[in-house]
Order: structure tokens, then sequence, then C-alpha cells
């Protein structure tokens, strides 16, 4: 990188000279694409990156501060680090995976029998949602996944039938219950408006008492 800015940026300079004002960035070249990719975002930092080779994929995770750095304006850094690096890019916060890796799991949990090292290794075996189960098919899940017969069969059919329509996973079941208990909580609201009433009630006897302390009092006055 020092041979191409030259001391104290006189090569840098001249180029930029040359451009007419045009900015200049100067990125390290790497052999390991993760890397390479990782420098074409600096100066943004990245904590990850998931590199999918067939697809010409990457996903980068950054932290939540390194978001819109990382992005750049109208997504021009993302735009010209794909160029670069020949990959399709894709640029997610931390707080974004997370909220993500959580709905994966719920929907997950939904499949017959699920639990925490089910999922672990499904979501392993990029596995994130029923189509991708349905995509391994049942061969798949017990070849690559290291499944057991009855548990491939199992989850095959069940992801079938939530694809299809055919039965409604059981996390999608909790989240269409949730308004009715908001809708609940609402209607009992104005059950509370005849304490108000009550409470106002209670005052206008106080500004009779005071209008009869007046008259009481004007017949002293006069005396």
């Amino acid at each position: 990188v020092g041979a191409c800015v030259g001391m104290k940026g006189s090569r840098v300079q001249m180029v930029v000279q040359e451009l007419k004002g045009e900015r200049i960035d100067i990125i390290p070249y790497s052999n390991d694409r993760s890397k390479f990719v990782q420098n074409s975002l600096k100066p943004a930092e990245v904590e990850s990156v998931d590199l999918n080779e067939e697809d010409g994929r990457a996903t980068l995770v950054v932290r939540d501060d390194q978001l819109s750095l990382a992005i750049g304006k109208g997504g021009l850094n993302a735009k010209l680090a794909s160029e670069l690096t020949g990959l399709e890019i894709d640029i997610v916060s931390v707080s974004e995976l997370e909220a993500s890796e959580r709905e994966t799991r719920e929907m997950l949990m939904s499949l017959p029998g699920a639990d925490e090292d089910l999922i672990e290794t499904l979501m392993s075996g990029g596995v994130f949602s029923y189509e991708d189960i349905l995509d391994y098919e049942v061969e798949g899940l017990v070849e690559t996944l290291n499944l057991d017969q009855n548990t491939a069969e199992s989850l095959y059919e069940a992801s079938r039938k939530f694809v299809a329509g055919e039965e409604t996973p059981s996390y999608l079941l909790e989240e269409e219950e949730k308004p009715a208990d908001i809708d609940q909580k609402v209607e009992g609201e104005p059950e509370q408006e005849p304490v108000a009433e009550e409470s106002s009630e209670k005052e206008e006897p106080s500004e009779a008492s005071a209008e009869e302390n007046q008259e009481t009092e004007e017949p002293t006055s006069v005396g």
C-alpha cells in the first residue's frame, strides 16, 4: 500500500489531480476471498464473513454502529465492493442477525420432536426454512445431517404440510393469539371511566358547602 501511496501521498495526489479531484481508495489484495471482501469495505470493521463460493455470495456481519459506514450512501460502498470482488454482497448488523436467528429457531421449533440439539444440527447444515428441508429430501437429511430415518421422514412430512398450507406451524398460531389479548385490554379500558365520574361527583358537595358558608357569614357581617 505504501508503494502506491508514495511519500506523503505524493503518488496518489498526482493521480487525483489527473482525475480532476476524483477520490481514490487503495485496497490491499488477498488470495483469501473472505479477507479480500473485508478489505474492500474498509474503513468499516467487519465482524464475520459467510462466504458461499457456489452461489458467488457473501454475507458480512458488522456492528450496528458500522452498518451505515459499510453500506455507504445509497449502497455505494456495498456496490463497489461487489464489483471489486465479483461477489453478491449482503451486509447485516449484529442485531439483525440475532433477530433473524431467533425467528428461525422459533420456526424450526414447530417441527415434530424439535429440541435445541436438533435445531443446531439443522442450522449447521444450512437449514433455515421448511423449504430447505424439502430441498434436502429424506435421503439427504439422513446421509448429510446424520438424522435417523424416522426423524428425517417426520421432518420432511411436517415441512411439506406447512409449505402446502395443509397445517399451520405452532409459532404462527401463537402470533395470531397476541392481537386478541391486546384487543381485550383495549376493550377493558373504558370500565375505568366511572371511577373518574364518581370522584368528580364527590367534589360537587364541597362547592355547595362553600356557598352555605358564605350565606351563614352574611348575616354576621350585617349585625
